[in-house]
């Protein structure tokens, strides 16, 4: 009997220590799913604590010996990344994601970084390579039987569509996106659909369109982050100053660079400065319109330099990219597998 309740209280001793270290390791997940949430939201107003709060959740989710938890916050730095526009740390932080996606048979991680891949791509103007690599994304989500997922591709296809000015297929594609949006209530698509579709009506001529397109993320603005506003309000700002509206072109145009500020997007202060500039140009206000025009020259520069140097470095990544495509067709021919 005594031999008995030794053993017992081994065994129960033994039990309880395991259960609470897998209690605790729980908590310590759900902690870094929580950093990494966090850091998507802080991104538009703090990027580097962002950054901050991500380089914390790396050190646990090593700590914590969980390769796909790793995997979850390499992606997301992959995403802040390319929200600030350093696409070469962007996509090295996609790729990272990638490797461990696939040595853990994720699909659904496969195809976010594959689409983080083509985010970076699409962002120093390879449009038809990105294309590819979304319609990849594409046909996982359907082998993985995840449709709810498809809404971000296809606003992808639809933004390199638009900047090859075939407008026929980004509505054709943004349409797809709308669609699975309402059928999934998902806001954030939805606020891109509007926004990306009143830019392809912008281009299209079509102003007052436009300006319905990009009023529908405005009235929702509770639910839109400063990226999508600031597109938002630029966007209605275009739209009346090309219907002769100036005055109120001019008070959307300046709360669309407030918006820009606060997300610290270069591409967004480039673009509202420059519209900013046209409506002062359009009001006789030249004064204003230089300053304006001398700023946006500024971003522009900045730009071109992002561009350059980034060019530059992604090319060092090719080697890495490349394997990658081939990896990539290897996962073509095993999605059934997934």
């Amino acid at each position: 009997m005594k031999y008995t309740l030794v053993f017992f209280f081994l065994t129960f001793s033994i039990s309880t220590s395991l259960s609470a270290n897998i209690f605790r390791q729980n908590i310590d997940r759900d902690l870094v799913y929580k950093q990494i949430e966090e850091s998507k939201e802080l991104v538009y107003k703090d990027y580097s604590g962002a950054l901050g709060l991500l380089s914390k959740a790396y050190k646990e989710s090593l700590e914590l010996k969980d390769s796909s938890l790793t995997a979850e916050v390499l992606y997301a730095a992959g995403w802040i990344y390319y929200i600030k526009g350093e696409y070469d740390d962007s996509l090295t932080h996609f790729l990272d994601a990638l490797d461990l996606y696939r040595k853990s048979k994720n699909g659904e991680g496969i195809a976010k970084s594959l689409k983080g891949q083509g985010l970076v791509i699409q962002a120093i103007d390879r449009h038809t390579e990105a294309l590819k690599i979304f319609e990849q994304v594409l046909r996982i989500y359907e082998k993985i039987e995840k449709p709810q997922l498809t809404g971000s591709a296809y606003i992808n296809q639809g933004i390199s569509y638009l900047e090859l000015n075939d407008y026929a297929n980004a509505e054709k594609v943004l349409n797809k996106a709308f669609v699975v949006a309402e059928r999934y209530d998902l806001t954030g698509i939805k606020h891109h659909y509007y926004n990306k579709s009143g830019e392809v009506a912008f281009q299209q001529k079509k102003y007052s369109k436009a300006l319905n397109y990009h009023q529908e993320v405005i009235k929702d603005s509770m639910n839109a982050n400063d990226w999508e506003k600031s597109y938002a309000y630029a966007g209605v700002a275009q739209a009346y100053l090309e219907l002769g509206e100036i005055n109120l072109a001019e008070k959307y145009a300046l709360r669309a660079v407030a918006f820009a500020k606060g997300s610290e997007s270069i591409w967004d202060l480039e673009r509202n400065t420059a519209i900013l500039s046209n409506i002062y140009k359009a009001q006789n206000n030249l004064e204003a319109a230089f300053e304006s025009l001398s700023i946006n020259q500024k971003y522009r520069d900045s730009l071109y330099s992002i561009k350059t140097a980034q060019q530059v470095n992604i090319m060092h990544l090719e080697e890495k990219e490349l394997e990658n495509k081939r990896l990539n067709d290897e996962v073509i021919l095993k999605e059934k597998e997934l």
